[in-house]
């Protein structure tokens, strides 16, 4: 993966997570961590990779240093004179990055039916927590339809703004209830 196709996913991740936790958080919330987490190893991943030099990048430091007295004439013949010890330890290394992005790549799937049943499984050991979350979702959906209808009704006396007032500190305290 370049770093040009990195930033890429990078820029569709911020703009699809917004769209995603429009939705009950409650329930996506494990595949926004996964995919999270993921973009965060690849981030790690990249970032590690390009620390590391080439055989053009140590080539042109040693020309640079060395000038006309440069023994070898390009990367591939300084890299044919590489010592055994150093090009297994860089061998290691290589297979040290596979299986790191193999990690990464391959990670343990999210499947939206473990979720469902993993949520489904939580509603029933906890009945009260699973109607503050649905009182959450409910009162996030009711907040919504209420801001994009303001301009419809007069609210002079500042009742809409009250309710409103009200929806999101009774959204605070159960979310503070439930952890």
């Amino acid at each position: 993966m370049t770093a040009r196709n990195f930033d890429a996913i990078a820029s569709l991740f911020d703009l699809v997570e917004p769209m995603l936790t429009e939705f009950d958080d409650y329930r996506i919330n494990g595949a926004l961590a996964a995919a999270r987490k993921q973009h965060e190893a690849s981030a790690a991943f990249i970032k590690h990779l390009a620390t590391f030099s080439t055989p053009d990048d140590e080539f042109a430091e040693r020309k640079a240093e060395e000038g006309d007295d440069c023994t070898y004439e390009d990367a591939s013949e300084m890299a044919a004179d590489f010592e055994s010890d150093r090009l297994y330890d860089e061998y290691l290394l290589f297979v040290e990055m596979i299986e790191w992005a193999r990690q990464i790549h391959n990670p343990a799937p999210v499947c939206m039916e473990d979720l469902i049943e993993k949520d489904a499984a939580a509603r029933a050991a906890d009945p009260v927590k699973a109607a503050l979350l649905d009182c959450i979702g409910a009162l996030s959906a009711c907040m919504d339809q209420i801001h994009q209808m303001r301009g419809m009704f007069d609210d002079a006396d500042g009742t809409i703004q009250d309710a409103l007032d009200a929806a999101e500190d009774a959204q605070a305290k159960a979310r503070e209830a439930i952890g």
